[in-house]
């Protein structure tokens, strides 16, 4: 969660935070990669991440870091369930 707070308070959403954009160290360091689809706070919003790990909302999309948050609470689920969301 720290490496999710750091872009956080850059003002910078990822937009795509899921499992295989999260990748473990043999020393159990947890690295973000793929920042692709990475936004600005407050532009809009290109490309999105799969469905799976949205909260789907109607037209324009705008970065918000709430829906990073949502996100790393899909890829909780999928770690701890063994199984993708939805």
């Amino acid at each position: 969660m720290e490496g999710i707070a750091f872009i956080h308070s850059k003002d910078i959403v990822h937009n795509d935070i899921s499992a295989r954009n999260v990748l473990i160290s043999q020393s159990l360091d947890i690295k973000i990669c793929d920042f692709g689809s990475a936004t600005k706070v407050g532009d809009e919003v290109l490309d999105m991440p799969e469905e799976r790990y949205v909260k789907y909302r109607h037209g324009r999309i705008y970065a918000r870091v709430q829906d990073d948050l949502f996100t790393v609470g899909s890829l909780f689920y999928e770690i701890l369930e063994g199984s993708q969301p939805y």
